[in-house]
């Protein structure tokens, strides 16, 4: 039975880390990340936190393509509302606290049979479906802000509304995966004034 993950990552990660003072760009990504895992609204389990990114699951179980949508809308206006906020009132001039406007997120969702092993009393999910995910997440798409579909989802097209006419459909290959196909989804129209009244 196919079982789904779910990664939120945080798009400038290398650059913000590399480039501000440790300690306070310590306490904003550990922030960011609290806000990703406190927004699951799927009931997913937290499998890794993997510097950037959340790796999520839900076994033996696959949420619509409307209520993957609907999560990942609601986690990105969550990411952004706190940066908003943090910029508001953020009174320190340092490179930490001035660069968070380059931070965004990116999405991958995926589909497939999962495994896991159990290492020294830790559970970690195991196989090809935890590997190929993780390789979407260095996909050729130039935008740093999409929810990125696997080709897993093709059972379930046309996408319904209000995610049709919107996709994008895109080919690559990655090195022992071969060429793969996914759909992604432009994100960045989500950031308006209008969406940051909505209620948290």
């Amino acid at each position: 039975m196919d079982s789904f993950i779910f990664i939120p990552d945080i798009s400038g990660f290398t650059e913000f880390v590399s480039t501000t003072e440790m300690d306070h760009s310590r306490s904003i990504i550990t922030d960011l990340l609290t806000v990703i895992v406190k927004s699951d609204r799927l009931d997913l389990k937290v499998s890794e936190i993997e510097g950037d990114a959340i790796l999520f699951y839900k076994h033996k179980e696959v949420p619509s393509p409307e209520e993957i949508y609907a999560q990942t809308r609601h986690t990105f206006l969550q990411f952004h509302r706190f940066l908003k906020n943090f910029k508001l009132r953020n009174t320190c001039g340092c490179r930490a606290c001035t660069g968070t406007g380059n931070l965004s997120l990116k999405f991958i969702a995926h589909r497939g049979e999962l495994s896991f092993i159990h290492v020294d009393g830790h559970k970690k999910l195991y196989g090809p479906n935890v590997i190929l995910p993780h390789h979407l997440l260095k996909s050729d798409i130039r935008s740093r802000e999409y929810l990125l579909m696997s080709d897993s989802f093709k059972n379930t097209l046309p996408f319904p509304a209000p995610l049709s006419g919107s996709w994008k459909r895109q080919s690559q290959k990655f090195n022992g995966l071969g060429k793969i196909d996914y759909y992604y989804l432009e994100l960045s129209e989500l950031i308006q004034p209008s969406n940051f009244r909505l209620s948290a």
